[in-house]
């Protein structure tokens, strides 16, 4: 009879831990990640990130991490200080003091 009853809470826990690592690897939750770790080192290159949220935190997989890398150019939300083959990002809002 125990048994039983705890199948249901154990499915139960199973479900909500993947529902969380699926909202905490979903593509808004990733983009917030990027923009934070912008804002609180300013200035970051591409591959710091990469090795940050891809190697080390394993959040996603380098093409998803590029992808979103580019939506968030994309929608203006960062900003590219050096182009080329090492791109160096920054917030949005350190472009308005810097053109003050």
């Amino acid at each position: 009879q125990p048994i039983i009853t705890n199948q249901p809470k154990k499915a139960t826990f199973i479900k909500e831990r993947f529902a969380k690592k699926i909202a905490r690897n979903g593509k808004a939750y990733i983009k917030s990640v990027i923009q934070s770790y912008i804002q609180k080192y300013q200035e970051v290159s591409a591959l710091q990130l990469k090795e940050m949220l891809v190697e080390e935190q394993q959040l996603c997989s380098k093409s998803s991490f590029y992808r979103l890398l580019q939506e968030l150019e994309d929608e203006e939300k960062i900003i590219t200080l050096k182009g080329g083959r090492q791109k160096i990002y920054a917030a949005r809002s350190l472009k308005i003091h810097k053109e003050e």
